[in-house]
């Protein structure tokens, strides 16, 4: 800049110069000269003054430009770092809830060893998961809970409450990856999963969080589904009509739970055929399965301790009413000479609310039968228990009350005969009240 202010003052000079050579010619006296030059030598000075003041202001100028240049760089490099959280963060969904059960029973009995009274379970869930560009996705889910519920109280095999979790430490129940493959057309799990998410699945009777409260109405409970573990499960959707599945789960090949141990010695495995017809505009899920459990299970007249265990079922439901009235049967049979059960059926029904302006709320109806295995029938009469030789039934009836998408209460009637088949014990009578928190 200081360059270019003495290349202007040079040109400048140039014809001022010239012009007072030739001034004595034409002005006639020195004196008027010598002020005419100094009226020159003022006016550049002020010019010169003028030129330095550009300069400071164009360096100033520069320096600020600089700054700035400095500070886009520095919220470049900000942004580019929140853009790269962004896209970490981006797919990730996580869901949480809160389920709270009071149950209480209105009659002693003497022949099943309780009192009358009132008991409660907490239950929480927490899950994580990641949506990913290619179609994939990961999970995690955290349980805990506490109280054992009314079900501490009184033995069945139905239960009257699926949902307690008597565990106040959070452990992780599911943690696992699933991808999707030509265009949904085939799907895969793998690692710590729930087998009952993804077979004998129901939509109105599946999820004791805000369905049926009974185990029985949840899964069928002839089938020996092992507790979540090590495995995978593969799904086959060939049209919008048809699901082929199979899943596997580790076992421990002495007792037939899950186990992560020694992996391969036991095996639960089960495949299930989904057809999913829509009948004018009403859709319905009807799912036929089998499954087999490679464990050395005893049979109850002792001649064996060395049996696997096998399985079949069905699960279906079908809308009969568009998104007001649904129906659904479950049936599943197994090995009577290993189970106590060899069979179990339940029907049942879901209403909502929309007929009373409560388009949200919903009313349950289910009736099941647990059928007990004539060899354990045979096992206890010869232990001297004659009592224990007939078959359970349950019924239970619920109404869900929605405040909003965060809060619902569920009102619960669940009557049972022939607790765990013993025929010598009274009928039972449980009400509960669930609280359902979502957030």
């Amino acid at each position: 800049m200081k360059k270019m202010s003495r290349i202007i003052t040079t040109i400048l000079l140039v014809p001022i110069l010239c012009w007072c050579l030739a001034a004595p010619a034409a002005a006639g006296s020195s004196e008027e000269l010598l002020s005419q030059l100094q009226s020159l030598k003022a006016k550049l000075e002020e010019l010169e003054k003028k030129v330095a003041a550009q300069d400071r202001a164009l360096a100033a100028q520069e320096k600020m430009v600089t700054k700035h240049a400095e500070e886009i760089k520095k919220q470049e490099e900000i942004n580019a770092g929140l853009e790269g959280i962004k896209e970490a963060l981006s797919g990730i969904e996580i869901g949480a809830d809160i389920t709270m059960i009071g149950q209480g029973t209105t009659d002693d009995d003497d022949v099943l060893g309780y009192e009358n009274g009132t008991d409660a379970s907490f239950s929480f869930d927490l899950e994580v998961s990641k949506s990913f560009s290619w179609d994939g996705q990961a999970s995690i889910v955290l349980e805990g809970g506490d109280g054992e519920g009314i079900d501490g109280r009184i033995d069945s095999w139905s239960a009257f409450n699926d949902d307690n979790d008597d565990d106040e430490t959070a452990h992780v129940t599911e943690a696992w990856y699933e991808q999707n493959l030509f265009e949904g057309k085939f799907t895969f799990t793998i690692g710590k999963i729930d087998l009952t998410n993804y077979f004998d699945a129901n939509e109105v009777a599946n999820d004791e969080t805000f369905q049926f409260l009974s185990s029985g109405f949840v899964n069928n409970l002839a089938v020996a589904f092992p507790d979540n573990g090590p495995g995978l499960r593969a799904t086959v959707s060939p049209s919008e009509l048809l699901d082929i599945s199979i899943g596997w789960l580790a076992t421990d090949e002495d007792s037939g739970d899950s186990s992560w141990d020694d992996i391969g010695r036991g095996s639960f495995v089960i495949g299930e055929v989904d057809v999913k017809p829509v009948f004018a505009e009403l859709p319905g899920n009807y799912r036929f399965f089998a499954w087999y459990l490679n464990a050395n299970l005893a049979e109850w007249d002792g001649s064996d301790d060395d049996e696997s265990a096998k399985g079949f079922g069905f699960s279906f439901d079908q809308q009969l009413i568009k998104d007001v009235l649904t129906v659904f049967a479950r049936a599943g049979w197994q090995d009577e000479e290993l189970f106590e059960l060899d069979a179990h059926y339940s029907a049942g029904l879901q209403l909502a609310g929309s007929y009373w302006n409560r388009p949200d709320d919903v009313v349950g109806l289910a009736y099941g039968c647990a059928t007990i295995s004539d060899d354990y029938k045979d096992f206890n009469r010869g232990n001297g228990d004659d009592d224990i030789d007939d078959d359970e039934h349950h019924v239970e009836i619920y109404y869900r009350w929605v405040f909003n998408e965060h809060l619902a209460l569920t009102a619960d009637y669940q009557w049972l005969a022939n607790p765990t088949g013993n025929s010598d014990a009274d009928n039972v009578s449980v009400f509960g009240l669930r609280t359902q928190v979502d957030f």
